[in-house]
């Protein structure tokens, strides 16, 4: 009879984490923004968190000597503005072949001082993405008019982004 038990807890718990895949989403996130020093670029509510002022340039060139390669660079910059208030700016370029994006965000920070070791951050962003394709180098079979009748498509859009972040000790706990 134990083991009935035991058989049914896991099957329910197995279909509890299958169905997960179906409603859970996460953010696209960079592998090279080295999140262990530049907390900022995991999520806004890490604005001004040490009451510092930081910046991080970064950038990076894959596959050297390939025409089209990728290629990104990206500074942030984060820090106090005023006590309990943090701010921070990031700006990311990114091209591979004849694709290229521009990303920018501003960021706000209010941390609230639970205790002598607990905070709880909260953030907002407000983020401008901008993609282009470059049509000067795309041939085509046929007379496509978008193709011959110019030189890049372009394409705009904001977005905004809102963070809580628990602290205590060395826990952090966050959702964005």
């Amino acid at each position: 009879m134990d083991w009935i038990k035991k058989m049914k807890k896991i099957i329910v718990t197995l279909a509890i984490l299958v169905s997960f895949q179906f409603f859970a989403e996460a953010q696209q996130l960079s592998f090279d923004n080295q999140y262990l020093i530049n907390r900022y670029a995991l999520t806004p509510a890490f604005a001004g968190y040490n009451e510092n002022l930081e910046t991080f340039l970064n950038y990076r060139q894959d596959w050297i000597g390939m025409p089209g390669a990728p290629v990104k660079s990206m500074i942030t910059t984060n820090g106090i503005l005023a006590p309990k208030m943090g701010f921070g700016v990031t700006v990311n370029s990114e091209t591979s072949g004849n694709f290229s994006h521009f990303i920018t965000d501003l960021a706000y920070a209010y941390h609230l001082q639970l205790s002598e070791k607990q905070t709880l951050s909260f953030a907002l962003a407000a983020n401008l993405f901008r993609s282009q394709l470059n049509l000067s180098d795309i041939g085509s079979q046929g007379a496509d008019p978008i193709i011959m009748n110019g030189d890049a498509l372009l394409g705009s859009s904001f977005d905004a982004t809102a963070a809580v972040m628990f602290r205590m000790a060395n826990l952090n706990v966050g959702f964005a």
